[in-house]
């Protein structure tokens, strides 16, 4: 499902912008195509070494992206979302760590941390990832660009449990 939504949706979605000749192309991508980053802050020429599907699925769409902006010159811009949460955000297993645990805290359930908890992440509001969607369209430096689009703002997986169990 991954291959299909990720890459194969990407691949279509060029193929319209062709069509259709769309001025700009701003790719949604995502930070899990580094996989487990070594470096804090991560920068965009950190190695890419994704460790799950998703991450795989999303690299393979970006590189679909690249191949669309050097073959036919469509302008794009890819961004690398790490994290996002916000308003009507799912807290299913699809959902962020954020509506996970705020959906655990008002039900009364334990909030479950995989591996140690001591994972850091930047965690992204997404009305502020709203703003750089906006400013990579409308950016004309951003053409073939690629951009991590974080709060760069570093938490670890414990901390979070403990900051939101205290707030709420």
């Amino acid at each position: 499902r991954d291959l299909d939504v990720n890459a194969g949706g990407t691949l279509n979605l060029l193929q319209l912008a062709l069509k259709y000749k769309v001025r700009k192309f701003v790719h949604a991508s995502t930070g899990s195509v580094y996989g487990e980053p070594t470096i804090f802050p991560t920068k965009e020429d950190h190695p890419l070494r994704p460790v799950s599907y998703y991450g795989v699925s999303k690299l393979a769409g970006e590189r679909y992206v690249d191949v669309f902006h050097h073959l036919y010159g469509l302008d794009t811009t890819i961004l690398r979302y790490f994290h996002v949460y916000g308003p009507r955000q799912e807290s299913n297993e699809f959902g962020g760590v954020v509506s996970i645990f705020l959906r655990n805290i008002m039900e009364n359930k334990p909030m479950t941390i995989f591996g140690h908890g001591d994972q850091m992440r930047s965690f992204t509001w997404v009305k502020d990832l709203a703003k750089v969607n906006l400013a990579a369209a409308m950016n004309p430096k951003a053409r073939g660009a690629v951009y991590n689009a974080a709060s760069g703002i570093q938490v670890t997986i414990n901390d979070l449990a403990l900051r939101m169990k205290e707030m709420m």
